[in-house]
């Protein structure tokens, strides 16, 4: 799967989650209209890029354990960018 495609899914679980409608892994899944184990894997990128992300078995969503923890794009506050490569199939910063 492109990064582009991947990066635009990451979106779109951002904005569910933030909105506290995922609903569970499968129903997740077909919202998106991918696999369990794309989502999974999608959400394995988001945790190591710092989501503290987690499923609520009381709302059947998956939140974040902060609010608004996941960002991506360029912050004018830091002053450090932080950079990620791939290697062996992980995210791993340099």
């Amino acid at each position: 799967m492109p990064i582009t495609q991947q990066l635009r899914l990451i979106e779109q679980i951002d904005r569910l989650v933030r909105l506290k409608s995922t609903g569970n892994a499968s129903e997740l899944a077909c919202k998106l209209a991918i696999s369990k184990l794309i989502l999974y894997r999608l959400i394995l990128i988001m945790q190591e890029m710092n989501a503290l992300i987690y499923y609520d078995t009381e709302i059947h969503s998956f939140v974040y354990d902060q609010k608004d923890v996941f960002t991506r794009g360029f912050d004018p506050e830091l002053e450090y960018i932080p950079y990620y490569s791939i290697q062996a199939g992980k995210l791993h910063p340099n």
